[in-house]
């Protein structure tokens, strides 16, 4: 692919970003930054004008239209408007119109949207995981800054032992409405719940560094899945919209992190001359011991003092990534399409 055609592959997946019409501050914010970003890569700025925009879709679709590369378009386009786990009205209306501009055949759009939609919408039974050696222990401090103490490693898609008896019938319940019923038990704490991360991490960690697009999404899906798990764990029953907020009020935004890793992957001319995005393991390890710190007193600590920690925590994450490097390279060798829908939704009861 060549440079033109990467930039407006890029441009184009920013139009399928900003076809939500529902998006929140925070996450219109994390996009118009990365929009900045890829602006000094030579990407045009998306206009704030939707007629604009639709007129620009359809000159970018037809660079593509009859050439290998239609369908890492429209896969890059689904897998934007899908990060959040469903499509608005305004998405589906883009993506429709999309589909035709690039003249792709029906089985080739039905094939893309059914494995994107098997990351989305995980089965309430999950896969059996495959086994792996058990990963080194690693620290898990409290907050940045205090003493390291040790906890039982765990492999995803693990049985995670220690922590059955609370965290099975949690994850049981991630994507339930906020009503459902909570086990009557004593909310878990955050050394309760660093097994469940450093899962979680892990298998994020994982899909890094597998090439298919929809392991990108997969990450996002991952990380809101587990944020909602700790809420409940905690006591604190929340929906994934609560989930998605929390996540973006720390300027993670679902959009603009699956572009990111998305081109990451696909995009290895242009991407390269930029600054690699942060790696999934670090962000998704920062996430859970941030919710950890939100979760256990709701609205006790300011969003700034969040992000602030959040930061602190991505920073250990990075470390732990270097000791867990082994295990994460393993793990990717063994997902594919079939089982990580399962891998996703973790252990069950």
């Amino acid at each position: 692919m060549t440079n033109s055609e990467e930039q407006a592959l890029l441009n184009l997946a920013m139009h399928a970003a900003m076809a939500d019409g529902g998006a929140s501050s925070d996450e219109r914010n994390a996009l118009e930054k990365l929009c900045q970003d890829y602006h000094q890569l030579g990407v045009p700025m998306p206009s704030m004008d939707a007629v604009v925009r639709a007129g620009v879709v359809k000159e970018l679709a037809a660079k593509f239209k009859g050439t290998p590369h239609a369908k890492l378009a429209f896969e890059a386009c689904v897998v934007v408007c899908d990060s959040d786990g469903s499509q608005g009205p305004e998405e589906k209306t883009f993506l429709d119109a999309l589909k035709k501009d690039l003249g792709l055949e029906a089985p080739v759009v039905q094939a893309v949207q059914a494995v994107v939609q098997s990351v989305v919408t995980p089965p309430v039974v999950s896969a059996p995981a495959a086994t792996l050696p058990a990963a080194p222990a690693v620290p898990a401090p409290a907050v940045p800054g205090t003493p390291a103490a040790p906890v039982p490693p765990v492999a995803p898609g693990s049985s995670l032992p220690a922590m059955a008896p609370v965290l099975k019938p949690i994850l049981a319940q991630v994507g339930a409405p906020p009503a459902a019923a909570v086990p009557a038990r004593p909310p878990a704490t955050a050394r309760d719940l660093e097994p469940l991360i450093l899962d979680r991490a892990l298998l994020a960690g994982a899909l890094d560094k597998i090439p298919e697009g929809y392991a990108t999404m997969a990450v996002g899906q991952t990380q809101i899945r587990m944020v909602d798990a700790i809420a409940r764990a905690m006591g604190q029953p929340i929906d994934r919209d609560q989930a998605s907020a929390f996540i973006a009020s720390l300027g993670i935004g679902q959009a603009a992190q699956a572009i990111e890793g998305f081109f990451a992957k696909a995009l290895k001319g242009l991407m390269g001359k930029g600054t690699p995005p942060p790696s999934a393991y670090a962000t998704t390890y920062a996430l859970g011991r941030t919710a950890c710190q939100n979760y256990v007193k709701p609205g006790a600590i300011t969003t700034a003092d969040l992000k602030e920690r959040f930061e602190l925590f991505r920073q250990r994450g990075q470390a732990l990534l270097l000791e867990n490097e082994a295990a994460i390279r393993q793990l990717a060798t063994q997902i594919n399409v079939t089982n990580l829908p399962g891998m996703i939704r973790g252990p069950q009861a």
